[in-house]
């Protein structure tokens, strides 16, 4: 509290400064209770900071009158889901509609799944027996696509699969080179093509590990014999 001496040697009160003593009760007060739900808060520091911001609007005393803002020790924040985040797997409609326009031609079928959608292409329309070379044909289909994933910021992952016919050629030892030169093949023509920031791009060749049929019948095998394009949940980098 501050004081004067008086001409007769009394101490007296300054006028209009007792408020102060209670003041600075309320101020240790608030440092306190912030410093205790600091320690038993579980680490949500957008609800922590939104309350303080509550209070100090409240008693706008701690901005107007020169104190000083109460602060919150800063830690390493934990990383913050969003709403949008947490429904990465919700892709805008009109991809959707996209996809099932993509999904009513012959030998293409789409799927929703655990891990994004899945666009399926049967490989006789993208590729010749034994090449990994693309059909032109199969441009305008590709373009569609590269559409559709231009629309979306989410990793895409191109998957090349066979049936379980062997081949041996000099550019294909096995079934596993030829998936795998199939997919990087549909990444690259992603990217040069279709301008698709290369690193939401990956490659996979599974060979016949991942049939989708019994390789029993031709029919089988031909459905086995596919590129999978797939749209992740995750955000690409």
């Amino acid at each position: 509290m501050a004081q004067r001496i008086s001409r007769r040697g009394s101490i007296s009160s300054l006028p209009g400064t007792q408020w102060l003593t209670t003041f600075n009760d309320l101020i240790t007060l608030l440092m306190v209770f912030f410093v205790l739900i600091f320690a038993m808060s579980s680490g949500d520091m957008v609800k922590i900071k939104e309350f303080r911001s509550a209070i100090i609007r409240g008693f706008g005393a701690l901005e107007k009158k020169g104190v000083g803002s109460v602060g919150l020790i800063e830690t390493t924040r934990p990383t913050i889901i969003s709403v949008q985040e947490e429904s990465a797997d919700s892709f805008p409609e009109a991809v959707h509609e996209l996809v099932a326009e993509i999904d009513a031609l012959p030998g293409v079928d789409s799927e929703n799944t655990g891990r994004g959608v899945v666009i399926r292409i049967e490989g006789s329309i993208l590729f010749n027996s034994g090449s990994a070379t693309i059909n032109p044909d199969a441009f305008s289909l590709l373009q569609k696509i590269g559409g559709v994933i231009s629309r979306v910021p989410n990793s895409v992952c191109i998957e090349g699969h066979t049936d379980n016919v062997p081949i041996t050629t000099q550019a294909f030892p096995s079934n596993w080179e030829l998936s795998a030169a199939r997919a990087v093949t549909i990444v690259k023509f992603l990217a040069n093509r279709m301008d698709v920031y290369p690193r939401r791009l990956s490659a996979v060749g599974y060979g016949e590990s991942r049939p989708v049929n019994p390789n029993d019948t031709p029919e089988h095998r031909a459905k086995n014999r596919r590129v999978e394009i797939v749209l992740l949940k995750e955000k690409g980098k």
